[in-house]
């Protein structure tokens, strides 16, 4: 069993955890406004649109592998 003192420090690491992953998915969300609203002006031909949709769709299919195996996964808080 861990002591009082013990207890307090890692709860104070996790708080520091949380705040530096609270703090990188706003960078994110910042990331992805911006993002959206120059991608209006900015436009590549570079690529044929066929292969952004196959990359989008494998993209896609990757996260939801990475993220279905985390369904019903629960963290305890403290």
């Amino acid at each position: 069993m861990l002591e009082e003192k013990d207890r307090i420090k890692l709860q104070e690491g996790m708080r520091t955890l949380w705040l530096i992953w609270a703090a990188m998915f706003a960078s994110l969300g910042v990331y992805l406004i911006v993002a959206h609203f120059i991608g209006q002006e900015i436009k590549f031909d570079l690529i044929p649109k066929s292969t952004y949709e196959l990359l989008r769709y494998a993209l896609m299919g990757v996260g939801a592998v990475i993220l279905l195996p985390l369904q019903g996964v629960t963290f305890a808080n403290g």
